[in-house]
């Protein structure tokens, strides 16, 4: 379990090591937009599911989903898919679950869920947000591309998976809020 000092320290894990930025994110202003995202786009679905039983574990598990990063860092993207690739899918699961078994196991409770798909979409449109708020490069650019058309892939999966929450007329309208094109 991580102690307290190290959660105090949310705001020093630095995110986007490898992507050219005019500022650095951290870990902690990225879990705070992640929940204000996810919050805002559960109470756009509300009817489908959401008690308020569920909208704290919503905002909960938001405000936790990186949180193990305290321990090893933000890891990039193409380092991640490289451990998967050569050591299965759950390589960062059990790597996780050896640093705290307590992030683990909330990540298994929230896997292939109502809150976890809320959650992820909230993550995408925050990366994106940032990117193209604070990005200074080209690769800045393609990463911001690359993560539109994952968002657009995620929300194809999502609307089968779970139709009843809208999430693509719900993340479009979060993103039209931010001014951006819609999916």
């Amino acid at each position: 379990m991580l102690t307290i000092p190290e959660l105090m320290r949310a705001s020093h894990v630095k995110r986007w090591q490898i992507v050219l930025t005019s500022r650095p994110q951290s870990l902690a202003e990225h879990s705070f937009n992640v929940a204000m995202l996810a919050q805002s786009i559960a109470m756009r679905c509300e009817d489908a599911f959401l008690s308020s039983e569920q909208m704290f574990e919503l905002v909960n598990w938001a405000l936790l989903h990186d949180i193990i990063e305290i321990r090893t860092g933000d890891l990039a993207t193409p380092f991640k898919d490289k451990l998967r690739k050569i050591g299965g899918d759950d390589i960062l699961d059990r790597a996780e679950s050896d640093f705290d078994l307590g992030y683990s196991t909330l990540k298994q409770k929230y896997k292939g869920t109502e809150i976890e798909a809320i959650v992820k979409c909230a993550d995408m449109v925050d990366a994106i947000y940032f990117l193209d708020e604070s990005g200074l490069s080209q690769q800045s650019v393609r990463v911001a591309w690359q993560l539109r058309k994952d968002l657009k892939d995620m929300l194809n999966r999502y609307t089968v998976a779970f139709p009843a929450l809208d999430l693509n007329t719900h993340v479009n309208d979060i993103l039209t809020e931010l001014d951006y094109e819609v999916y």
